[in-house]
């Protein structure tokens, strides 16, 4: 999912959550007080947390699965016409691992 996409889910959840407290923007209520007031997580954060799940459910899934025969697929060798590498989904999760501080481990373990 694209950056603009998670931006837009993000500000269409602000409007709502603005909406359930009867407030406008012409109150100046900060994002991160409605949130705390209602006790609801970022669509960011939601999303990352899936993301990691996925991950997880897939690396426990038997090697002869079709989804994991593409698991270990080289993508790296191909680039973007702008001169950059293909963003995968490998990268994406460690980066989610390195901004969450777990381990690969805590990842594969499942709701535990």
């Amino acid at each position: 999912i694209k950056k603009q996409h998670v931006h837009k889910l993000t500000v269409t959840e602000i409007k709502m959550l603005r909406w359930m407290c009867g407030n406008t923007r012409k109150n100046r209520i900060r994002n991160n007080y409605i949130r705390n007031k209602i006790g609801v997580v970022s669509i960011e954060d939601k999303l990352r947390e899936k993301r990691l799940m996925s991950f997880g459910h897939i690396e426990r899934r038997p090697l002869n699965v079709p989804v994991r025969k593409y698991d270990k697929f080289q993508v790296d060798k191909y680039k973007k016409e702008g001169g950059k590498f293909k963003t995968t989904w490998v990268k994406i999760i460690k980066k989610d691992l390195l901004s969450n501080k777990l381990t690969m481990d805590m990842a594969l373990g499942g709701a535990q």
